[in-house]
């Protein structure tokens, strides 16, 4: 049996894991998906109270149902790594975690399949689920389930990131997303020992502000106007934009692929 991958110790592995995840997650990932709920009923029960007496109306409520999903998404991507992979800092579960009987590459693909793949599929069906139960319960009152709109936001928010001129799905920019701050959190997790939310959210600021520094000098460098430079690197400005996605798109790969090198590094050098 091979020390470095071996199929059947990895999905032994990855069934605990998934299980250890459960434990660790499974009631407030529970919550997160039933948040339209909750927010739907105190929304509801402040319009009883207020100066109409009457249940609140869909549009009304839009903004709230925006924020249940902004709140939904943070909390999973901050909160999960640090109650499921957090405690590797410890010394007593740090050391169990050294003893489980796989390789640093079995725990780091498990690591990554849970984060990217299983984390955010549970939370969609979870939320999705609970929405479109009430869009469907609370039509008038409600508003429109997501999953019946899905198409519309995405397109609507490709237009307006002029996306869907240049055949651009936002889709991947959006998964790409996901995966990198929930491996940065995960990262932060496994590195600071105390304030892991908080210490994770001002390295990545850090990192923003410093990253911004860099652009701002080569915008200078090129006069200062992004349109002049595009127009430089083709006449053709679709061309000319397609070029720039592109490159948009592969320094997310490479945030990406940093990130997926430092946890792996990170869990390789864990001693207790």
């Amino acid at each position: 049996m091979s020390n470095v991958f071996s199929a059947k110790r990895f999905g032994k592995y990855f069934v605990y894991d998934l299980g250890r995840a459960k434990d660790n997650f499974g009631l407030s990932l529970l919550i997160l998906g039933l948040l339209p709920v909750a927010f739907y009923v105190l929304y509801q029960l402040f319009s009883l109270i207020g100066p109409a007496h009457s249940f609140g109306s869909g549009a009304g409520f839009s903004a709230y149902r925006g924020l249940s999903l902004i709140i939904a998404v943070f909390v999973a991507v901050a909160v999960f790594p640090v109650k499921v992979y957090g405690p590797l800092t410890d010394k007593r579960s740090g050391s169990a975690f050294l003893m489980l009987p796989a390789s640093t590459l079995e725990k780091w693909l498990s690591m990554v399949l849970i984060t990217c793949i299983v984390l955010p599929v549970c939370l969609a069906v979870l939320y999705m689920g609970s929405d479109l139960v009430m869009g469907f319960v609370f039509p008038k009152t409600y508003g429109t389930p997501l999953l019946s709109q899905y198409r519309t936001i995405l397109s609507d928010f490709a237009s307006a990131a002029e996306f869907d001129s240049h055949g651009v799905h936002p889709g991947w920019a959006l998964a790409l997303n996901w995966c990198f701050y929930v491996l940065a959190f995960t990262l932060g997790s496994m590195y600071f020992k105390k304030g892991k939310v908080g210490l994770t959210l001002l390295s990545l600021f850090g990192i923003v502000v410093l990253v911004l520094i860099v652009l701002s000098s080569f915008s200078l460098s090129m006069g200062g106007d992004l349109a002049v430079w595009l127009q430089n690197l083709d006449p053709d400005p679709d061309k000319a934009f397609r070029v720039f996605i592109g490159w948009a798109y592969a320094l997310m790969v490479l945030e990406l692929l940093v990130v997926l090198g430092l946890t792996y590094l990170r869990m390789r050098t864990i001693q207790h």
